[in-house]
């Protein structure tokens, strides 16, 4: 939700598929005044975590490397670093908090946010060692 208009800019739904996370979102864009719709998929891997974002033709990896703080965006085609975010080592005895950095202009910067978001909510639950099925079901990002 876009402030101070209170006008929703950003939709995810989320769903996994056998150990495999994927959601679909969608990004209100003001210059076409058109939503435009992508998905966020995770991929298994045995060490850190890989994430292929897809919107508006453009194809991205979000990957962070075992045992790095930092999750680097790439565009998939050329491999240069769109944006990276780190979390802060605070983090291990509070809240989660992170640093984003965006190089690139090439995609809103909501869709690093909501990317961040969905990697966030699906380590929390990794870490739960009480085998809650509580997922992320619906995020509006402002």
């Amino acid at each position: 939700v876009a402030y101070p208009s209170n006008q929703v800019i950003a939709k995810l739904n989320s769903r996994w598929h056998t150990l495999l996370y994927e959601a679909t979102i969608s990004i209100f864009d003001s210059q076409s005044n058109q939503w435009i719709d992508g998905r966020i998929r995770k991929h298994l891997t045995f060490f850190g975590d890989k994430y292929t974002i897809e919107w508006n033709g453009k194809s991205m990896v979000m990957e962070t490397k075992f045992p790095s703080f930092t999750t680097e965006f790439r565009d998939q085609n050329q491999g240069n670093i769109l944006a990276k975010f780190r979390m802060l080592w605070i983090s291990l005895i509070w809240s989660n908090k992170y640093d984003l950095e965006i190089f690139s202009k090439e995609v809103p910067e909501t869709i690093y946010i909501m990317a961040l978001a969905v990697k966030d909510h699906n380590d929390s639950q990794a870490k739960k060692s009480s085998g809650s099925t509580r997922t992320l079901k619906k995020l509006k990002i402002a």
